[in-house]
């Protein structure tokens, strides 16, 4: 009778999520991008895209307006904004509604004996307490802009939007600073 009481405490817990919750959330629900019932899928790719987008467009528009249909045309960073993006985005949602999905059948199939539900709840806890730390996005940011600032030497392909110049002499234009992408070289 425990192990019931002990489920059905969890499945009712499990309307918790690990997906809303973090810094990053509760700045996407103070903006009201978020809202309790309603991930606001439109409005939150909208300004996801144009936040990664727009600032390439501008930048290559204003000091290097040459390179802007290079850019435009350039299909690694077409498909990271209008394919990757949406992608990461929408998951949220099926990580969310996979996550309840499994705990709940696993509290509907009584598969867990009381030690098993304690265990669990443990568990839960913990990944409550990273989901709502400052720490796993602190650390992306951090390794984000270690990347951006070091990806810059390895270039294969100069397109007009992202460098100028021959192999020895090849820098990077404003746009390109900012995008700081990785290749491997072609020495």
């Amino acid at each position: 009778m425990e192990t019931k009481t002990a489920s059905q405490s969890i499945v009712a817990e499990f309307e918790l999520s690990l997906i809303r919750g973090g810094p990053f959330y509760r700045a996407q629900q103070a903006a009201r991008l978020i809202r309790p019932n309603d991930w606001n899928h439109s409005r939150r790719l909208t300004l996801a895209i144009a936040i990664g987008w727009l600032p390439l467009i501008l930048i290559t528009a204003l000091f290097n307006p040459d390179g802007l249909v290079s850019l435009l045309k350039d299909y690694r960073v077409d498909s990271r904004m209008l394919i990757a993006v949406p992608v990461l985005l929408i998951g949220q949602l099926l990580m969310e509604s996979r996550f309840r999905m499994v705990v709940r059948h696993i509290a509907e199939a009584d598969l867990l004996g009381t030690w098993d539900w304690a265990r669990m709840e443990n568990v839960i806890g913990i990944l409550k307490r990273l989901r709502d730390s400052l720490f796993p996005e602190a650390t992306i940011l951090v390794l984000l802009m270690v990347h951006t600032l070091t990806a810059f030497r390895d270039l294969v392909d100069v397109t007009p939007w992202l460098a100028y110049g021959a192999e020895p002499n090849l820098h990077l234009t404003p746009a390109g600073c900012s995008q700081g992408r990785k290749h491997s070289p072609a020495a």
